[in-house]
């Protein structure tokens, strides 16, 4: 008597007596798919993924863990691309250390890309200075970059070339530098109106600025800087006083 048997149909319309069968027959046609889409053998893509595992973290674990990419699951082995086997194109980060509120942070300063890394300097000039050099992983570098010169001086600097400094920037460089002399202004609701000379290597600047009355209202820096000198008049003062008359009797 003819015996009924479940057959499992694969992808390409071959039939097997498993399920895992025509699962292990779909995942060899999308094998060979990847592999006729990238025009490149299977050990070939195996050194691209290899070469490019330390920056797809997730990569590297399937790798270590899966093995060879052709053991992977179905759905991984689709995501496999030109995009994520290129390493034609390399970026150089140039890159500035701070620390903000005891924590170490990092400033991406410049960006580049291209066939080959780029020169450590190429953004040096007058301002940076090389610090130390990492590879980020396979395709992309970090230039670390620190100041050539102190605060003070690179302030020094800007000011005499006429470069605009931030509200914040102003804030500190009255408070940094020596002052010299200073008006205040009357008291107003929130505020009053100051002006305050202060010497900056050797020479005076004058900064205008609201201090706040309150603890709500923050003092406010919205003028910059400007070069003065400082200048001694005489001046004399008529003052009209009222004096009571004597009685003649």
């Amino acid at each position: 008597m003819p015996k009924e048997i479940k057959m499992y149909e694969a992808d390409d319309g071959k039939l097997y007596k498993t399920k895992k069968g025509a699962e292990n027959h779909n995942k060899k046609l999308i094998v060979e798919k990847v592999k006729k889409e990238l025009n490149m053998t299977e050990e070939e893509i195996q050194g691209k993924l290899e070469e490019n595992s330390d920056r797809y973290p997730g990569i590297a674990t399937l790798l270590k863990y899966s093995g060879p990419w052709t053991n992977w699951a179905s759905h991984q082995i689709k995501e496999i691309n030109a995009d994520l086997l290129d390493d034609s194109v390399k970026t150089t980060k140039y890159v500035r250390e701070y620390r903000h509120w005891g924590e170490q942070k990092e400033e991406i300063l410049f960006t580049e890309e291209g066939p080959e890394f780029t020169d450590p300097e190429l953004h040096c000039k007058d301002e940076y200075k090389v610090v130390k050099i990492e590879d980020e992983n396979s395709v992309t570098k970090k230039i670390y970059y620190d100041y050539k010169y102190t605060w003070k001086e690179r302030i020094i600097k800007r000011l005499k070339k006429g470069d605009e400094l931030s509200e914040s920037e102003i804030s500190e460089v009255l408070w940094s530098f020596d002052q010299v002399y200073e008006e205040e202004g009357e008291d107003r609701r929130w505020s009053k109106s100051m002006l305050t000379v202060v010497n900056i290597d050797g020479e005076l600047y004058a900064i205008e600025w609201e201090k706040g009355l309150t603890e709500n209202q923050e003092n406010s820096f919205w003028e910059q800087p400007y070069p003065v000198e400082l200048k001694e008049e005489e001046i004399t003062i008529t003052k009209t006083i009222v004096v009571k008359k004597e009685s003649s009797n």
